[in-house]
């Protein structure tokens, strides 16, 4: 695991996510972590499927993505 990987799970976990954001901005932060994971790996980013999971987000606003 990289430093990055960990620095977001701290933040994670300690509640120290950027609220600000927003969510279209949230899943692109994630395409683009899941892309370099991906070429770290040796992989193309086409073959992992990004599985979306909200408590908070309205479903219109998450179909837009």
């Amino acid at each position: 695991m990289d430093a990055e990987f960990y620095s977001d799970t701290l933040e994670r976990s300690s509640g120290m996510i950027d609220t600000a954001m927003t969510l279209a901005e949230r899943y692109q932060a994630v395409r683009e972590r899941i892309k370099a994971a991906a070429e770290r790996a040796g992989r193309s980013s086409e073959e992992i499927v990004l599985v979306a999971v909200t408590k908070y987000a309205e479903m219109d606003d998450v179909r837009e993505l």
